[in-house]
């Protein structure tokens, strides 16, 4: 039987290899006669290599071992995977090779030709055998690799070699991957900074580089890469390459990233949990202390009415009954802020919006928070607001408190329309507001620091009900230095400003 000639394009590219090959090889037809033979597997048989074209590769083994080799032969031809068989050498009883035998098909699924590997196996030639063998086994080793992208590239980063690892993580073949620079790999933005180039100049000079980060697969798509490069010299020390290990840890990374999400987190939740457990207790610690003013104060009344009440004259007894009075004002009203907060922060906190004349209630929260006059009340009779009446009185006695608590007199407070708005403005002649204070001015227990009266509320809950008025609150310093207030809500229209009552 001919065999078919070797496919255009090809066989330079085989003589090239087979002559080359440090293993001895050759081509057979399927009859066993022999096409070629490589120089290494002539030297193997001590023959020529031209005088071996047409001999029967049985003829040239062991009588002996005769059988098994034809056998081998006439199996390979039809068996999907290699055939192995080890013999002796005709006239040479002492040598022993092991031969690999593989069928090569065409198209057909026809087998023009066997292709033999032959390796010397006798225990003399171990030594000589030792360094190829260990070749041998580390490519088939790498070769086999495929959770591993094990590679190498050439002194100017080119791919110059390619195993089943590399393919299956890079989805590139050898054939369409080998010679290009393996800048490909990397994003367009670390090919622009010219990051793979420098990462083979670090491994030059340190002899290793290693780094984590995003890589490009041949789709377009990345995974997290863990890459050692390594840089490969001669026995004369130059440099002749570099060996790559890319490593996929996409996954290893994903769930890295989702920990410290996590843990991030975590750790903003405990930091919110400890804020308002610092929060909680410093509000019970300044509510008892609140408390205890006007408990006391009733507490004292109270006895002192009960165990003194004959010997007391009526001016005495009035007195005393005032302050009981003025004792649970000021529980209502430390109580009336606390249910503010608690219904504002659960976003339950219900208005009952009307028409109301300003000017009266500005009047009566002035005659509360001070008995003596020191408030200067500018608001025209006509002037409207549409709101809740006992919001906004928490609204206006808590600004006056602060004017008169933390300021100096005269207080004024001044009512002016400003186009849908009402504005009112609550300044004094004091030091005003510290500027290390302003950005905490509206939040939580702002005032605890700047003096030991009161909640640290009072601004926090004129915040909420204007806002849930439609409106807003802000500070600004007076013109004499001190500060000014400026609470901003709807005003009534003039159909609401005429059905306004009096009893506001």
């Amino acid at each position: 039987m001919t065999a078919e000639p070797l496919p255009e394009g090809e066989h330079e590219i085989f003589r090239a290899v087979f002559d080359g090959a440090g293993t001895g090889m050759a081509v057979l037809e399927p009859t066993g006669c022999i096409v070629r033979v490589n120089a290494s597997l002539a030297a193997l048989l001590g023959r020529e290599a031209d005088g071996l074209g047409g001999v029967p590769f049985g003829d040239l083994v062991d009588p002996a071992a005769r059988k098994r080799v034809v056998a081998a032969l006439q199996r390979a031809t039809t068996e999907p995977h290699a055939v192995s068989v080890d013999h002796g050498l005709a006239g040479d009883t002492k040598a022993v090779i092991h031969c690999t035998v593989t069928a090569v098909r065409d198209s057909g699924g026809r087998t023009p030709y066997l292709i033999l590997e032959a390796h010397d196996i006798t225990p003399e030639a171990a030594p000589s055998r030792a360094p190829f063998d260990s070749e041998a086994r580390f490519r088939a080793f790498v070769d086999s690799v495929a959770d591993y992208a094990i590679f190498m590239l050439d002194t100017d980063g080119n791919v110059a070699t390619w195993n089943v690892g590399a393919e299956k993580l890079k989805g590139y073949t050898a054939g369409e991957i080998t010679g290009q620079h393996f800048r490909v790999f990397y994003s367009a933005d670390a090919q622009a900074r010219r990051h793979p180039e420098h990462v083979l100049e670090l491994a030059t000079r340190d002899g290793r580089y290693e780094e984590d980060g995003w890589r490009v697969r041949k789709d377009g798509t990345r995974f997290w890469a863990s890459v050692v490069i390594t840089a490969l010299h001669n026995d004369a020390g130059d440099l002749v390459g570099f060996g790559k290990v890319t490593r996929d840890n996409t996954e290893r990374h994903d769930i890295g990233e989702e920990r410290e999400r996590v843990s991030r987190t975590l750790a903003k939740a405990n930091e919110r949990l400890q804020k308002a457990a610092d929060e909680k207790a410093e509000f019970v610690a300044i509510t008892a202390h609140e408390l205890r003013g006007p408990v006391q104060l009733m507490r004292g009344s109270a006895e002192t009415l009960l165990d003194e009440w004959d010997r007391l004259d009526d001016p005495m007894r009035k007195r005393l009954l005032e302050l009981m009075a003025t004792g649970g004002n000021r529980l209502h009203r430390l109580l009336e802020d606390l249910l503010v907060v608690t219904r504002a922060e659960a976003g339950r906190l219900d208005l009952h919006v009307a028409p109301l004349r300003l000017r009266p209630l500005l009047e009566e929260a002035a005659r509360e928070v001070d008995s003596r006059g020191s408030i200067e009340i500018r608001c025209t009779d006509g002037l409207a607001v549409d709101g809740d009446r006992g919001r906004l009185m928490q609204i206006v006695t808590n600004l006056m408190t602060n004017a008169m608590r933390y300021g100096s007199p005269p207080v004024e407070v001044k009512a002016a329309s400003a186009g849908a708005m009402v504005e009112i403005a609550f300044s004094d002649n004091g030091p005003g507001v510290p500027d290390a204070d302003i950005p905490k001015l509206f939040t939580k227990f702002a005032n605890v620091r700047r003096s030991a009266q009161g909640t640290g509320l009072g601004l926090y809950i004129v915040r909420q009900l204007a806002q849930a008025h439609g409106g807003t609150v802000e500070y600004r310093r007076a013109r004499g230095g001190g500060a000014c207030f400026t609470v901003r809500v709807p005003a009534a229209t003039r159909r609401q400003t005429a059905a306004a009552t009096g009893h506001c």
